[in-house]
């Protein structure tokens, strides 16, 4: 409990110190703040960035490739298979044995 009041005085001292920096800065002015921003400008394109030629070919290419997922989709195939195997320990005591019992006698 001892070592938690000292850490807590140390963050209170820190965070004291730093209050006290901050507010000694803002007010020598080393810190501004500006209330006033630039307005920001913006244009508006007058052409379009793709060309009309573009999308058409896009379009296309697109087609093009649903079509080749559509024929490769129906021969992906995913096989796991999986065996146990029963080991018995030979060495040593087992500890599923020694909570459970040998289950393997029955």
């Amino acid at each position: 409990m001892k070592n938690f009041a000292k850490f807590l005085l140390f963050v209170l001292l820190i965070s004291a110190g730093i209050s006290l920096l901050y507010d000694y800065r803002l007010k020598h002015g080393e810190l501004r703040f500006s209330s006033k921003r630039a307005a920001e400008n913006y244009t508006l394109a007058s052409d379009p960035s793709v060309d009309s030629k573009q999308i058409a070919s896009l379009e296309a290419l697109n087609r093009e490739r649903r079509a080749l997922v559509k024929s490769i989709l129906p021969s992906v195939v995913a096989v796991k298979t999986s065996k146990k195997i029963g080991i018995r320990r030979d060495y040593g005591l087992d500890p599923f044995e020694f909570f459970f019992g040998n289950r393997q006698r029955r």
